[in-house]
């Protein structure tokens, strides 16, 4: 009995040593995040629906989907139940933030723009995809009018004015896609990377 006493006080005695040498484990810090991602269906898209889906610093996700499809829905909608994203998961869309340099992109880019001669590009009836970040004291929106055109997805001819900016957008986009299951079901991250 008095070997095991001895050994357990050993024990002990070597915890308490050790604690002064290394510091206590602390938990993984959840990344402060906040992100609002909205898609609005173009003129010609009568069976997408619009959606938009707010996700919190703590994991919760919003997601809210028009009842009806088609540009020009009316503007009722209905919450569906959505998995929360878990910290290593926030942390991973604020490093996607950063590495996409996202809160330096503009706040509106367009499929319609004058190219280098002056000529117009008119573009219409594209659907149109919001993100808001907000991390720490850092808030962006960006929206883009026609991201597949803007992005060159597929490529396109010719190339847009835009097309880093759009593809820095979309590698965000992409997670959020990954993230947030779309009711549209042809929204794929996969399309965007």
């Amino acid at each position: 009995m008095r070997v095991v006493h001895q050994a357990v006080f050993g024990v002990a005695l070597v915890l308490m040593s050790n604690s002064a040498t290394f510091p206590p484990l602390v938990a993984a810090v959840p990344e402060v995040i906040q992100l609002r991602a909205e898609y609005d269906p173009g003129g010609t898209c009568n069976d997408c629906y619009g959606w938009r889906a707010n996700i919190r610093d703590d994991g919760t996700v919003v997601l809210e989907v028009k009842t009806a499809s088609g540009w020009g829905a009316p503007d009722d909608w209905v919450q569906r139940p959505t998995e929360p994203l878990s910290a290593r998961q926030l942390r991973h869309l604020a490093r996607i933030v950063d590495e996409s340099r996202f809160m330096q992109l503009d706040a509106r880019y367009s499929a319609e723009y004058r190219d280098n001669n002056d000529e117009a590009r008119i573009v219409t009836d594209q659907d149109t995809v919001a993100i808001e970040v907000t991390r720490g004291e850092s808030h962006g929106r960006v929206e883009i009018y026609g991201l597949e055109l803007v992005a060159g997805i597929p490529r396109s001819e010719p190339l847009h004015k835009d097309q880093q900016a759009g593809r820095r957008f979309c590698r965000l986009w992409a997670e959020v896609l990954h993230m947030v299951s779309s009711p549209n079901p042809w929204q794929k991250a996969q399309v965007c990377r």
